[in-house]
């Protein structure tokens, strides 16, 4: 096993038990974070932040965005331009680690940022991340990759799934 992801319901910790797995981590990591877009405290889209330099712009980079129905569309260009661009900088760079968080289902028609997410899973370098927790091909192909481990975080069980998961994180790098 080289990659590690975590997988469950929103708003229940995943990111946070990845932040704090990898707070004291002194390696390198690359890659990216999606993160919330607030304006005035509302939610209007999630965007794609890198976490070199090196890559990142001052142009945000929304990945999904709300549409007139409040429900959030995907755009894949992000990911297929920008996207891209940082998970190459990650390979070439080689880092540590290679962080992605988050996978999910803005990325189901990005299909050449697929293909350098698996690029990732398949270098020598570890990749962890998040995982939405739905099921599509792209998610499915990676839950079921024998040199990955997908940690399942529910409420109750998030503090000892942090301890397993940061054991396998230290273990691993």
């Amino acid at each position: 096993m080289i990659n590690v992801f975590l997988t469950g319901k929103i708003n229940v910790g995943k990111s946070t038990i990845l932040d704090k797995a990898l707070s004291n981590y002194n390696g390198v990591v690359e890659g990216f974070k999606t993160v919330p877009y607030l304006i005035n405290g509302e939610k209007i889209g999630y965007v794609l932040e890198a976490l070199n330099s090196k890559v990142s712009t001052d142009v945000v980079h929304f990945v999904g965005k709300k549409s007139t129905k409040s429900n959030m569309v995907g755009i894949p260009k992000t990911f297929e331009e920008y996207g891209v661009k940082i998970l190459k900088h990650s390979l070439k760079s080689k880092p540590n680690v290679i962080l992605m968080d988050e996978l999910g289902i803005f990325e189901t028609k990005a299909l050449n940022f697929q293909s350098w997410v698996f690029n990732c899973l398949d270098s020598s370098i570890p990749v962890v991340g998040v995982l939405k927790q739905k099921s599509t091909p792209f998610l499915n192909k990676i839950k079921e990759r024998s040199d990955t481990k997908v940690f399942y975080i529910t409420i109750f069980n998030r503090d000892r799934q942090y301890i397993r998961f940061k054991n396998v994180l230290t273990k691993l790098l």
